[in-house]
This record gives C-alpha cells, structure tokens and sequence, in this order.
C-alpha cells in the first residue's frame, strides 16, 4: 500500500503513515531508506490498554518521511542500521530483555501543540493535483452528482426528460359518450396512457396503447374471380391495448376486437373522465330560438314512425354544427345516403340567418317547396 502511495507523492513531499512495529521489517526498511530521507519515527504513548492510542493495543507509530527526488539504488550503512533497530520484537525474547531491536524505545508522539520553531510550514502548490477515485462510496457519488456530470448539461436534461406525448386536443363538436368515439380517442390518441385508472372492479389500471397495421385476408368478389384474382389482403388498422395491474403486476396486452370487447365495462368511466377533461362544444342544451327555428323547417319530410321535420339527433347535430361554425368559422359532417344531411344543412343555414330572412326552397327533383327561416 505504501509502495503504491509514493507512486503519487510529489518529490519532496511529505510521507506520514501509521505502521505496527512489530511488521517493520526489512523489506520497509529497504523501501523507506531507497525512497525517503529525513526520515523520523514516534511510537504511540504508553497509555493503559483500555485507552484507544495505547501503544501496547497494536505496537504502533507515526513515520513521517521526504520523497526523494529519485530513488536511490544503495542506502547508507548507517541510515539502515537506524532503521532496522526501530522494530519491536514480540517473540522469542528472554526475560528482562528490551523488545526494540536498537536497545531503547522510539520517542513518543509529541504533545500537541508543538513551538512555532517546530512546526512544518506547508509550502503552496505549483500546480493543482487531479484526484481519480476508482472505488467511490455511495456517500462520495452522491456528493459529487451535487456539483458535476453529464446530468447537469442541457443535452441530457432535453434525453432523459419526459415529455407527455398526447396531443393539446381541440374540444369536441359533440359530448364523447359513444363507444366509438370513446375506443378511438383512447386507442388512437393515447390520452389514457400513463394514467392511473380505477377500474370496474374498483382495482387500479394503467393502460398503454398503440396502432400498427396488418394485411387481413377478405373476400374476392365475382369480377375478381373473373380476372383469375385467387387471393386479396387489405392493410387495416389493428389497435393494441396494453393493461397494467398496479395490484398484481399482471400485465396483459389485447388486438384488434380484443381491445374493444376489454374496453365495453370500462366505457360508463372513461367518458366521464373525457367530459370532466374535455368539455364539447355543444353540451346537448340548445336555445329555446334554436329549437323554434329547428320545429318550423325542413317540415315537408317526415321520418317511418316519427314527426315532420327533423328527428331529436338530427337537431342536436345541427344545434352542434351551428356552434362550432359560430366558433371556428368552418365545419364538415359526413353520413350514408337518406339520412338527412341535406335537411340537416338547410337548418343549419337557417339558424345563422334568424330571423333576418325567409324563402322558399324545392330542393332538386321535389316537387314539394319548404320555407327557410321564420
């Protein structure tokens, strides 16, 4: 150890180790005498052994020694002599024998503190020494990541920060409520994920979600066959649903129809979860001159089993459009054919001009006319 510490001791520097003097033998002799000059020894006091710094408990002493500039390859006589009779023997001694091999014992360790005239000055450092630790406490990293190390650079921070990935959602024309709508925000979207959810079960959940695609095999129709078609695949959309457990760690993932039929109990409390955070634009409460306006128009058409006019989710579509429209300037609405967007445009137009205006309209290849407006 001593060895491998004059390896990193400056040229002249000072030395001071602790060594049991029953262990100093030749080999520190020679290390001590080729590496070291002004070299001085001061055995612990002779105290009681219940004392700590007892010199019996451990037969030790404090050596203090100069770096030589270079080692030398043969030491003086004399100075090895000195050396080789500072070991205490604790073997083989005959009565009333001296356990120091020089005859006498070393010199205590002086009584602090010591006159100005005796003390050590310090000199300053020419250059500032790196220090490596290779075999850090926890104590030691922790104080050092305080201070320093690549998480304090930006670049790091920027890696290893984590950023929610679920988009800033504009409101949604129409409350959330269907289990359609419902399936595709959270599966398509990942506003659910990373959340920690209370389950039917009264358990709590977190979901992971994802989209991918597969090729799914359907069917080859008669003009297919015709033309020697004997196999088509269709690139579909295969959502994924990944379920933690946070009571059991049990983890379970579920595709495609899977993830929808997984979902079907849980939809009564992720919509009140979306309304609670995402409230729509139309809440289903219309203005009583919106519902007037929506009662006289488009009343030339009347529904199997149902009233003139336009049914009750007809008007909540138009009710909805005409907010949005009013919000945002623009609105688009798509559906099958027969079921209504036509009528449901013509409200549309008449709620944005009540009640400034009214005309009549026949719309194509009718030979009945509807009145617009009030």
């Amino acid at each position: 150890m001593i060895r491998r510490m004059l390896k990193y001791l400056m040229k002249h520097g000072i030395l001071i180790a602790i060594v049991p003097m029953r262990q100093w033998d030749a080999h520190m002799v020679d290390l001590f005498a080729k590496q070291l000059y002004d070299v001085q020894a001061f055995k612990f006091p002779d105290l009681p052994s219940s004392e700590e710094a007892a010199f019996s408990l451990y037969t030790q002493a404090v050596i203090l020694g100069k770096k030589r500039a270079a080692p030398i390859k043969t030491p003086d006589e004399l100075l090895l002599t000195q050396l080789k009779g500072w070991r205490y023997r604790t073997k083989g001694l005959k009565a009333g024998e001296i356990p120091w091999v020089q005859g006498y014992p070393l010199p205590e360790l002086p009584v602090l503190p010591w006159p100005d005239a005796e003390r050590y000055r310090v000199p300053a450092l020419k250059t500032e020494p790196k220090v490596t630790v290779f075999h850090a406490s926890d104590a030691e990293i922790h104080e050092a990541l305080e201070v320093q190390g690549i998480h304090k650079t930006e670049t790091w921070k920027r890696a290893v920060t984590y950023h929610d990935q679920r988009r800033a959602f504009l409101p949604s024309v129409m409350p959330l409520v269907g289990k359609v709508h419902l399936a595709a925000l959270i599966l398509g979207t990942g506003l659910l994920d990373c959340r920690i959810l209370t389950g039917p079960d009264g358990a709590e959940y977190m979901f992971s979600s994802f989209i991918t695609t597969r090729w799914q095999e359907v069917d080859v129709d008669e003009d297919e066959e015709a033309r020697h078609v004997v196999e088509k695949k269709q690139l579909q959309d295969l959502p994924i649903l990944g379920v933690l457990n946070l009571s059991t760690g049990e983890t379970n993932h579920y595709y495609g129809a899977e993830a929808y039929e997984y979902l079907d109990p849980w939809y009564p409390i992720l919509a009140k979860i979306i309304l609670q955070e995402y409230q729509p634009i139309y809440d289903l409460q219309p203005d009583d001159w919106m519902i007037r306006v929506a009662l006289s128009t488009a009343m030339d058409k009347t529904l199997p089993g149902g009233e003139p006019g336009l049914a009750i989710a007809q008007m909540h579509r138009v009710f909805a459009h005409w907010y949005a429209t009013y919000l945002s300037g623009k609105v688009a609405f798509q559906g099958e054919r027969g079921v209504g967007k036509t009528r449901v445009l013509i409200v549309l137009m008449a709620l944005y001009k009540e009640p400034k205006w009214s005309m009549t309209w026949r719309p194509m290849g009718s030979q009945n006319s509807m009145r617009l407006g009030v």
